[in-house]
């Protein structure tokens, strides 16, 4: 099989008229490479229908269009058309004839459309509408802003992503694989071979649709030694040969309540952060070296494990995990059946979960930095209402179907009946997280009891802000696996003492690792005798919490976080600005306090100054020009 490239000599054009056969009316087209997030090029507007949840950024209706050749001895052969990610309702026509329809913004769909084709010049036109909002608490993009790919094989193939590789045992450099291919038709035969990094041979079998590989003087993919190999699966069928490759890593996933999981056989808690797949100033589009750099710079700063909240993202952030080594954690959805948007993914949820499950785990079961699925974040559904229960179970199961290699998670926070009941007053899930509080101290255990049923599904209990439970749930259920899926910067030391200190619970994941577009203003804080500042209006852009900005620099948690981890040796020194000092700060539990890596001030000359060490020491002395301010 081969890809061709197709995200150069694209045209686009803002349109609301939704009818592809009459393209070649329109006027005004504009020349682009993808990815393209064509909201990065209009004006935020304080009055779009998103509103904070999307940074007030821009939607549109946007046909896109591009012509290729297919050369004459290529007919014959099998095409496929891959979109890696189209944000809004997106339609798919080759030739003037409907190929694909898909709804998800964050999945990958692909289409076969080797009847659709012919020698000469093709068309592929697309149309793309995401102007239904609200229907996010993020920004999700705008356009065609991942990938594109035209896949050619022969009639008989290993089917796009239809490669599976699987590691079944493992001692030191020796390893077992099993791997599964997908053909297209009925081979002849199919050999399979194992390609190191340097393009040595490290083993061969030849078989039929499955086989068994036995590999020794191997390295096992961790993060700290990332060693990638590759599958190749030369398929035999009529007289010819058509060849697929696969790049996987080698190594085993376990998780049990008495040590946690193993990666390989040995144990480790994972340094977590959750991202979201915005790229600040670059919008939504996916360019794969931003995505490196971001994961470069997460693993200098001491991650080693990264959340991808709170759906599917592309393919170049796990090549970049593959290759720099980070966990990672990918999620299917935020919604299910209840919506917490007016136009979110509930809208089309009964219809394509299984759909958007198998894309998922489809195309990215062979990313060895993947460790887990999440089947969804904190869903209404956590307290079994709309047949959450069920649901839970559902999705786990299918999951299971797909990969039975991975462990399964899904994540709550606070539960309706934390409260009683449902809020009345229309407050929300998300209202109500930010009020909740855990009253199993006061003797009355709600939230134990409530998401038994809701976690009894899963592998993994993923807690969203519930470090406080660690210890007691740790006792009172002995064989429930949990990671804080989501924690408060202001509770890093709380939260990475109870992961580092509880063997069943595996990971701390702080919200968030790299700041993100929308939800505008989680990190804010304000001078106010109030206890929570004012709403985030315009012009907020970002969430303003997490440890590392929209462009890459560390905030003060970030280097709080370094002495935490033992990244570093050194202390930290930060002050809170002069006309700060003595003020109540009004502000939520994801932000930070605003000191800054400034120890001068002009012309606040003799007002107090109040400093903030950072140090893993039992005693920290300060010094001013020589002179001790005293120890701690």
């Amino acid at each position: 099989m081969k890809r061709y490239d197709l995200n150069k000599n694209w045209e686009y054009l803002e349109s609301n008229l939704q009818n592809p056969l009459m393209v070649g009316i329109l006027q005004g087209w504009k020349k682009t490479d993808l990815p393209h997030d064509y909201a990065t090029e209009k004006p935020r507007d304080p009055n779009a229908p998103n509103g904070p949840d999307e940074g007030y950024m821009p939607s549109a209706g946007l046909y896109y269009r591009k012509s290729f050749v297919v050369e004459p001895q290529a007919v014959g052969q099998r095409f496929w058309l891959e979109f890696e990610g189209v944000a809004g309702n997106a339609e798919v026509w080759v030739n003037k004839k409907l190929a694909a329809k898909h709804f998800n913004p964050y999945t990958s769909f692909w289409a076969e459309v080797t009847d659709l084709l012919h020698a000469g010049e093709n068309e592929i036109t697309v149309y793309t509408d995401d102007r239904a909002k609200p229907n996010s608490r993020w920004y999700v993009g705008c356009g065609i802003y991942r990938h594109v790919w035209l896949h050619m094989a022969a009639p008989v193939s290993v089917a796009p992503h239809g490669l599976r590789v699987t590691t079944t045992k493992l001692e030191g450099g020796c390893a077992t694989l099993d791997i599964r291919a997908e053909l297209t038709g009925r081979a002849d035969s199919v050999t399979y071979t194992l390609v190191d990094g340097d393009g040595q041979t490290v083993a061969s079998v030849t078989g039929g649709e499955q086989a068994t590989l036995e590999v020794t003087g191997i390295t096992p993919w961790t993060p700290e030694t990332p060693a990638l190999y590759t599958v190749r699966a030369a398929v035999t069928a009529n007289g010819g040969t058509d060849v697929a490759e696969q790049r996987t890593g080698i190594r085993t996933i376990q998780v049990t309540s008495r040590q946690g999981l193993l990666l390989n056989g040995r144990p480790r808690t994972m340094k977590g952060g959750c991202i979201h797949h915005d790229l600040g100033i670059l919008g939504a589009a996916e360019h794969d070296a931003a995505d490196r750099r971001r994961i470069r710079l997460l693993k200098e700063s001491g991650f080693d494990a990264v959340r991808l909240a709170h759906n599917p993202f592309g393919p170049s952030i796990f090549d970049a995990c593959d290759e720099l080594g980070m966990l990672c954690i990918e999620e299917a959805f935020d919604e299910w059946v209840l919506g917490r948007t007016s136009y979110g993914l509930h809208t089309t949820f009964e219809l394509c979960w299984e759909k958007d499950l198998e894309d998922m785990i489809g195309r990215d079961y062979n990313h060895p930095c993947i460790v887990m699925w999440s089947t969804g974040n904190e869903v209404e559904e956590r307290d079994g209402s709309a047949d959450g229960f069920a649901w839970a179970k559902r999705l786990a199961d299918k999951v299971r179907t797909l990969d039975a290699s991975r462990p399964v998670s899904a994540t709550a926070c606070a539960l309706f009946s934390e409260y009683g009941s449902r809020p009345a007053d229309g407050t929300t899930g998300n209202q109500a997280l930010n009020m909740a509080y855990d009253t199993f101290a006061e003797g009355r255990d709600l939230w134990g009891p409530g998401t038994a049923e809701y976690f009894a599904p899963v592998d993994v209990a993923g807690y969203n802000y519930k470090v406080a439970r660690y210890a007691y749930d740790a006792e009172k259920y002995p064989d429930r696996v949990i990671y804080g899926s989501e924690s408060y910067p202001r509770a890093a030391l709380l939260s990475w003492q109870g992961a580092a200190e509880n063997p069943n619970v595996i990971g701390d994941f702080v919200w968030t690792a790299w700041d993100y577009i929308g939800e505008n203003g989680v990190g804010r804080w304000e001078v106010s005798d109030a206890p929570r500042p004012g709403a985030p209006g315009w012009p907020w852009l970002t969430a303003g919490c997490a440890d590392i900005d929209l462009i890459g620099q560390k905030r003060p948690q970030s280097y709080y976080r370094d002495v935490l981890w033992g990244s570093t040796a050194a202390p930290r020194i930060f002050c809170l600005p002069p006309e700060l000092v003595g003020k109540h700060l009004a502000r939520l539990s994801w932000a930070w306090l605003p000191v800054q890596r400034s120890y001068t001030w002009p012309g606040d000359e003799g007002k107090e100054i109040e400093v903030n060490i950072y140090a893993d020491a039992d005693e920290v002395e300060l010094f001013c020009n020589g002179k001790s301010m005293g120890k701690q």
